[in-house]
């Protein structure tokens, strides 16, 4: 009898140990096909919106242009922060508002649990993606600027001057936003959560 029960845990500790195996094959092949879509997505989007920022810069005027530049950064950072406080936030406020049935705080909580897909869309696709973008169409436009000038060493040194202002703007906004991601993080991620909930009901 004895025997018999051992065997019974034998085979229920071998059962449980195949589960687990094929749980983490699972895992591994659905992170393997998510890098792959991420990657085709990036690639596409970073194409079309590059070509089309740069369309709609070459069109426009100097001080559109640089609108449209100074929004594609703001979006980045904006993104930044959204990626850095869902990896910061505090899931037990919103489990505990999710109990009392609170409006967004599902949202919240699945924000935060997805943690790692949403940080890397908004920090990795859509934050770098529009550092790339507003670098790239602040380049076609500082070229374009520059060419009012006679003197060959301004029309090199200002695309230089423009794509600097440019970066050091995306990188201190990246940075002041971190900051106050990390300080603010439960309130940005509940903000956000009711902004999606607006357009998506929780179910």
């Amino acid at each position: 009898m004895k025997e018999k029960s051992n065997k019974n845990n034998e085979e229920k500790r071998l059962k449980e140990i195949d589960r687990q195996e094929y749980r983490e094959r699972k895992k591994k092949s659905g992170n393997a096909g998510y890098l792959i879509k991420l990657f085709i997505i990036v690639f596409i989007l970073t194409v079309v919106f590059s070509f089309f920022s740069n369309i709609a810069i070459e069109g426009a005027g100097t001080v559109v242009s640089i609108i449209i530049i100074a929004v594609i950064a703001v979006i980045g950072i904006l993104f930044d922060i959204v990626g850095v406080s869902v990896t910061s936030a505090d899931i037990s406020p919103f489990n505990a508002m999710a109990s009392r049935k609170i409006k967004g705080a599902k949202r919240g909580a699945s924000l935060i649990k997805n943690a790692d897909k949403v940080s890397s869309i908004c920090n990795d696709v859509i934050g770098d993606m529009s550092g790339i973008i507003s670098g790239s169409a602040g380049t076609a436009l500082s070229v374009r600027l520059a060419s009012v000038f006679e003197n060959q060493i301004m029309q090199f040194v200002f695309p230089l001057l423009v794509t600097a202002a440019i970066s050091t703007f995306v990188i201190a906004g990246k940075a002041a936003g971190k900051s106050f991601a990390i300080k603010h993080s439960n309130e940005t991620v509940f903000f956000v959560a009711k902004f999606i909930t607006f357009f998506r009901r929780e179910k």
